[in-house]
């Protein structure tokens, strides 16, 4: 019974074919590189971030209310300055991402940056109404919770719009940072 060997000619083809596929399989893992984005993409995810961070501090603040007798003023006011901050932010990069879009595009998303506009200017009433509550001694709870509940409900339809001319426009999300590899972290000391 007689083995089968392989010439080494045929060893060593083998050898360098099985490292040229071994080569190539990093090359292979890498995503190709994104398409540029569009213009203004920057003051997409900007807008994306400041409702997030409104809806949260409009959800903060609202469960607060709903669940003490008496509001803590000074949580509730930094809540209240995130909320406005946030909103006009969102605002201001919206303002900005138009200045980026040509006519056709304006015209193409008209009805959302209308909404857009109209959720965040009905935000910031609610916002408005919500600080002259927090400056009473005792502000009502129940008021409170209102106010927070229609700045949540304006900044999610005003994100709803946006995330929907974002996906037209076809701006990707933003992606999450991978995480630091072991080495580049520096050790506490």
């Amino acid at each position: 019974m007689g083995e089968k060997r392989m010439h080494p000619i045929q060893r060593i083809t083998l050898a360098a074919v099985a490292c040229l596929g071994l080569a190539a399989v990093p090359l292979a893992a890498q995503e190709p590189s994104p398409s540029p984005p569009p213009a203004g993409a920057e003051h997409h995810h900007a807008v994306v971030a400041h409702h997030a961070n409104a809806m949260q501090h409009a959800k903060a603040l609202h469960h607060h209310a709903h669940t003490s007798k008496a509001i803590n003023k000074e949580v509730a006011k930094e809540h209240a300055e995130e909320m406005g901050r946030s909103v006009d932010a969102a605002e201001k990069h919206t303002q900005a991402l138009e200045k980026t879009m040509s006519e056709s595009e304006k015209k193409a998303h008209a009805a959302h940056l209308k909404s857009i506009h109209e959720h965040h200017a009905q935000a910031k009433e609610h916002h408005e109404a919500l600080n002259k509550e927090l400056a009473k001694e005792q502000p009502e709870p129940a008021k409170v919770k209102e106010h927070t509940a229609h700045i949540y409900h304006h900044v999610s339809a005003a994100h709803a719009s946006h995330t929907a001319m974002m996906r037209k426009r076809g701006v990707r999300e933003a992606s999450p940072p991978p995480s630091p590899s072991p080495m580049s972290s520096p050790s506490p000391q």
